[in-house]
């Protein structure tokens, strides 16, 4: 899913799923296919928001050639920001 995420200015790359779900790669194959499809929207540079630890998402946008920016907080947690440009 994408989201523009106002306080960043960006459009926000992210995913929810089941747990029975995750490591069977439905999040690296619906990221790519999001990410292809962001400059046919005029979306040329892609942020994601990972709590901090959680290492199972960032594994995922590493997969995806994010990188990890800066650190931040959102929504009252603290976050790694990763980025990208399409």
């Amino acid at each position: 899913m994408a989201k523009y995420i106002t306080e960043f200015k960006k459009v926000a790359l992210g995913y929810r799923y089941l747990p029975e779900y995750w490591g069977q790669g439905y999040g690296s194959e619906a990221g790519k296919s999001a990410l292809a499809s962001f400059p046919d929207f005029g979306v040329h540079k892609a942020i994601a928001l990972i709590l901090l630890g959680n290492k199972g998402p960032e594994n995922l946008v590493e997969k995806l050639v994010m990188e990890q920016r800066t650190r931040d907080r959102f929504m009252g947690h603290k976050v790694n920001v990763f980025h990208r440009y399409l």
